[in-house]
């Protein structure tokens, strides 16, 4: 089981893509970062850099960071519906934050994941930026194969 060793959580200015992305109004130019550091096995394998609207992002205590993921708290404590999200994985390097975090040598192969979270009306609520130590992670999908028109074809199973 995986389990959070550090936290911070700290408000910043937004990048214009991170404003583009949670679909700031122009006024709000601030929003509440969280970094966290997560082992397994004791190593550290997972480093999450979070971005959420100050409205939302204030209300996270960073005690129960350590006792919870952040979507069970925003699920369950702050009563926050997702009801869905948009998530690219891709092969990638350590950069020097990522390096330290991970305790890696810059350049070492890890797993990079974003998402974007949306709750109703197609709203985004948090944003996620994610790094993987190649060597302790793998990103697993059972897929089963459907019968079409035209042949069969792929497609993500759910179990």
């Amino acid at each position: 089981k995986a389990k959070t060793v550090s936290v911070a959580i700290d408000e910043i200015p937004a990048t214009a893509g991170i404003r583009e992305s949670l679909a700031l109004p122009p006024e709000e130019d601030r929003v509440i970062q969280i970094k966290r550091v997560r082992l397994l096995r004791e190593k550290s394998f997972n480093f999450a850099v979070n971005y959420l609207p100050k409205e939302i992002g204030s209300r996270i205590i960073e005690d129960d960071l350590y006792k919870k993921p952040l979507l069970q708290i925003l699920a369950q404590d702050l009563n926050i519906q997702f009801t869905d999200s948009y998530q690219t994985i891709q092969a990638s390097f350590a950069d020097q934050e990522v390096s330290d975090r991970l305790n890696v040598p810059p350049g070492s192969p890890i797993l990079y994941i974003e998402r974007i979270i949306y709750t109703k009306k197609n709203k985004p609520v948090e944003i996620l930026h994610a790094s993987y130590r190649g060597d302790l992670f793998k990103y697993v999908v059972r897929l089963k194969n459907v019968r079409k028109k035209n042949g069969n074809v792929w497609v993500h199973h759910g179990g």
